[in-house]
């Protein structure tokens, strides 16, 4: 039991500028019915309650250090915090208002008002004017995206600035790098100590080798459908489970694992705690053709892509078999497939689309802000297809279009690695969102 604030409120006292109580309809206290209130903020003790909203607040009540059910309540009434209780029929009844910062997802929700996107995801890129929040199923629930030119998604974590892709539907919040902030594995001097204010062509990447940021997708020189795979079966598999079992890391999987361990977990204010076992969708179920070996086949994230008809969805699908060999986690086996070692990945040709960017298109996108640090090709994590011999994975180009066939073959192009992580729904914040005050992870 925290230490008691010496202020106790007896009958229907008000104490001004201090603790605000609310008389209830349902009980009138006497001089031998009193309620001691201590505040607590941020683990701190306060002889009054805080002056803003930008909190959780929440109230526990004990009765001779048993814990009680008063119908205690703790609300923001547009101006002040008031304490209301319903029902003390007995004295020495002690209430800890408890006062913690919001969560990372609420901080954003009530910076944002959730709104329908003015353009067609996936069949209009976004408007210089558009820079909202809109929602949308996923695995998990409702999902909060952003999308267009925002400027109010900036994160600084581990020393380095990120922008928020998106609410995921359990509270945790996706991350794509946007300033990687000059460190490397060679290197742990910051660049700067406001990332989030930097530009940069090539901020947006991880320097997973030294100074290098660029990987093809698979150092396998096949063409051969397993090769589309985060993690992959055998190659020239007789069927369809054998070419996609996650038997083995991509080459892209191994920089980005590489990375990981040698920059990212190294920085200050680093915690794996805080990172959310999120799935990472590989999707591998297919639109035409097998998926097996070298039949020509498209999957089916490209395709409900298609600019023009585009469908986008934040729901990771099945694999062919009905199996979770495309919904990649670290241990969440309920949701995922628990067949990352770490977790992190890349953001999805979907997410991209929700965000203001297009498939295939002559139509650039240079005011979207998943474009701002990253004017360079930079890889997803959706298949593409098998076509006339080539092999292609999803990325977005330099001109933000992405794309799934063309130039974008997995073992001959570079592209560059753009990491994602996701922060737990129970990590708290401080912040605006903005690149001068952004949201810092507590």
């Amino acid at each position: 039991m925290k230490k008691i604030i010496g202020l106790i409120i007896v009958c229907t006292i008000i104490i001004s500028g201090m603790f605000l109580y609310k008389k209830s309809d349902e009980k009138t206290f006497t001089n031998d019915s009193g309620v001691i209130i201590a505040a607590i903020i941020d683990g701190e003790e306060s002889t009054s309650f805080p002056t803003t909203s930008n909190y959780a607040a929440k109230v526990t009540c004990t009765k001779n250090g048993k814990n009680v059910d008063v119908g205690a309540k703790i609300t923001w009434n547009g101006s002040k915090w008031v304490l209301s209780v319903s029902d003390i029929s007995t004295s020495n009844v002690r209430c800890n208002a408890i006062f913690s910062p919001p969560s990372l997802a609420n901080m954003i929700l009530t910076n944002n008002s959730v709104t329908d996107p003015i353009s067609s995801p996936g069949n209009e890129i976004s408007s210089d004017s558009e820079a909202l929040l809109a929602s949308t199923e996923d695995d998990y629930g409702t999902s909060y995206y952003f999308r267009g030119n925002v400027q109010n998604n900036y994160v600084q974590f581990a020393n380095m600035c990120w922008r928020i892709v998106r609410i995921l539907g359990d509270g945790s919040v996706k991350l794509v790098l946007y300033n990687y902030n000059g460190l490397t594995s060679a290197n742990n001097a910051l660049s700067t100590s406001t990332p989030c204010e930097e530009t940069d062509s090539s901020a947006a990447f991880a320097r997973f080798s030294g100074t290098t940021y660029k990987t093809t997708f698979s150092d396998r020189s096949a063409v051969n459908n397993a090769l589309l795979g985060f993690m992959y079966g055998t190659i020239q598999g007789s069927s369809y489970h054998t070419t996609h079992m996650n038997n083995n890391k991509s080459v892209i999987l191994n920089n980005l694992e590489s990375w990981y361990t040698n920059v990212l977990s190294k920085q200050s204010g680093f915690d794996e705690s805080k990172l959310a076992d999120a799935i990472w969708c590989n999707d591998k179920s297919t639109y035409s053709g097998t998926g097996v070996a070298t039949v020509e086949t498209e999957y089916s994230g490209s395709h409900r892509n298609t600019y023009g008809s585009a469908n986008p969805s934040l729901i990771c699908p099945n694999d062919n078999d009905g199996g979770k060999l495309s919904k990649f986690t670290v241990n969440d086996t309920k949701n995922g497939n628990g067949d990352l070692t770490y977790k992190i990945g890349l953001l999805t040709l979907d997410e991209v689309v929700f965000a203001g960017i297009v498939l295939n298109s002559s139509t650039s996108n240079n005011t979207v802000y998943l474009h701002q640090n990253a004017t360079e090709y930079w890889w997803l994590l959706t298949p593409g297809k098998l076509s006339s011999g080539l092999l292609g994975s999803a990325r977005v180009n330099s001109s933000s279009i992405a794309e799934t066939s063309g130039t974008s073959y997995v073992y001959v192009s570079e592209s560059a690695i753009r990491p994602a992580i996701a922060i737990d729904s129970s990590v708290s914040a401080t912040g605006t969102g903005t690149s001068t005050d952004p949201y810092v992870i507590n």
